[in-house]
């Protein structure tokens, strides 16, 4: 069985995210990163092809919130 570990980057925080990084580097599974669109750029700069990315659109979430209230 293959596992994928997924890292939520939508936070953005940036502690979470070196340590991410440092996991990954000495890592032999698969991994992918959840994040926004615009966060996209910047993450694949940073992490490489190391991972896999999925976004989310921000009012996607924004309008699950609100039906959850």
């Amino acid at each position: 069985m293959s596992y994928v570990y997924v890292f939520s980057h939508l936070d953005s925080d940036l502690a979470r995210l070196i340590r991410f990084k440092e996991a990954v580097t000495g890592g032999d599974g698969r991994y992918e990163v959840v994040c926004y669109p615009h966060q996209l750029g910047f993450l694949r700069e940073y992490l490489g092809d190391r991972v896999g990315y999925k976004t989310i659109e921000m009012e996607l979430l924004e309008a699950e919130m609100v039906q959850a209230d």
